[in-house]
């Protein structure tokens, strides 16, 4: 199989031809099932006979079905589409009249669930056992299979993932390259998910040194507006001590400099360990980047000769890359997505690193104090990041020095959910109930 990987590695599969092609459209539904996430599939295909029925009364019927089976909440096969887009679905099936009921009912709904599907699955599945003993089968009918399903990758980018990503760690700087290579890892690099779901290990090794480390991703969607949830987990000083004392670290910033388009943030940060190993201290660079779809990318990467920290004896210089990708999705939503390399340095053996990594069980707590710091927020009408926020600042010098425009947004009063306590279900979707 490994012969297949490589030439799989060679393609790109196109997202909509799963559901062009019968017998891949039923492999890729028996993955998703063994996944256990059928029930979005099952409303792609149901959504589809509710737009090609003529009959009226028969197309309501089919609205009252697909409600009940996967819009309302507790139902046979619901949908994770948010508190908001739900409401506004039952909103505009109840005001449908029975005798011309709109063709365009569900589409805000099948967006949501077409593009959380591809983002979610599409490489996951592609990286699958079961797609690559089905892509043999098919080849052996059909040499020409994979062309029919996806496209040949231009050179370059065929090999990038066999190249070690390298990022500037020498010098004391952040550059165009080091966000380009956050950003191209976060989006087109290979992941290998654990058995929960939020976390996956890069499956290219050696991205900074030779010691093997993996670089690690977590994608989580949340229910608000990207700029919302960065200007709280970056802008909001609340936040981010809550975040540090988790995570038992202690930040010392020193003064900022101008580095071509970025401002950037000299940083020390203490990680307390548990004995007998000895805390490890990480010091290296901050900064922020608007990209042209509006996503915001934030990096804090060490850097190997600090000018401004000395080497203490009563800590070990440990290293750390960690990028962080705020993007909006439709239906209210937005993808929050960081990807982080640790090497602990020291006598903290890679390969039980790594395992530690691979097998560790999706950890809520970073999330749940993100929703409820957004939540407090609203409740005191604060919207915006803190404006002597070092993260927010560096977002207002690089859209200053490449000429964005970015006019300040703040939410309708109305939209503040003040008779609301935030409480998260099993499946890590936010839900609301009144007081």
């Amino acid at each position: 199989m490994s012969k297949v990987k490589d030439v799989l590695s060679s393609y790109d599969i196109h997202f909509e031809k799963l559901f062009e092609h019968s017998d891949l459209k039923e492999c890729f539904r028996t993955y998703l099932i063994k996944v256990h996430n059928e029930e979005p599939f099952l409303f792609l295909e149901e959504q589809q006979k509710y737009v090609d029925i003529k009959d009226p009364l028969l197309r309501y019927k089919c609205a009252e079905r697909l409600v009940l089976e996967f819009i309302n909440r507790d139902s046979p096969k619901e949908l994770n589409i948010g508190n908001r887009l739900r409401q506004e679905t039952l909103n505009k099936f109840e005001q449908s009249p029975k005798n011309q009921p709109s063709i365009s009912l569900f589409d805000d709904v099948k967006v949501v669930v077409y593009m959380e599907l591809k983002e979610d699955s599409l490489l996951t599945f592609t990286s699958s056992k079961l797609f690559e003993a089905f892509v043999v089968n098919a080849i052996k009918k059909d040499q020409n299979y994979l062309l029919q399903i996806g496209t040949l990758k231009a050179k370059s980018d065929a090999t990038k993932e066999s190249r070690q990503a390298r990022y500037n760690v020498d010098k004391f700087e952040v550059t165009n390259e080091d966000f380009d290579l956050i950003y191209n890892d976060l989006k087109n690099g290979t992941w290998r998910t654990n058995n929960r779901g939020t976390l996956s290990v890069s499956t290219n090794r050696k991205f900074i040194n030779s010691r093997g480390l993996r670089l690690i991703r977590e994608v989580q969607r949340l229910p608000f507006d990207c700029e919302e949830v960065f200007n709280t987990v970056m802008g909001s000083k609340e936040c981010s001590d809550k975040i540090e004392k988790y995570h038992h670290t202690v930040h010392e910033y020193f003064d900022s400099f101008v580095c071509g388009n970025y401002l950037v943030h000299p940083f020390r940060a203490v990680l307390s360990c548990s004995f007998p190993m000895v805390d490890r201290e990480f010091c290296g660079l901050q900064s922020v980047r608007r990209q042209p779809d509006g996503s915001i990318i934030a990096i804090s990467k060490s850097v190997v000769n600090n000018i401004l920290v000395p080497a203490n004896k009563d800590f070990v210089r440990a290293f750390m890359l960690h990028g962080q990708l705020f993007e909006n999705r439709s239906g209210g939503y937005s993808v929050f997505s960081t990807v982080s390399f640790i090497d602990m340095c020291g006598f903290v053996n890679p390969t039980v690193f790594n395992q530690m990594v691979k097998y560790r069980t999706d950890d809520k707590h970073h999330r749940r104090t993100i929703l409820d710091a957004i939540y407090d927020r609203r409740l005191e009408g604060k919207f915006e990041a803190e404006e002597n926020n070092i993260h927010y600042l560096s977002l207002m010098h690089y859209d200053s020095a490449v000429g964005i425009s970015t006019p300040k947004k703040s939410l309708k009063r109305t939209e503040v959910i003040k008779p609301y306590n935030s409480t998260e279900n099993l499946e890590g979707e936010v839900v609301l109930e009144k007081n």
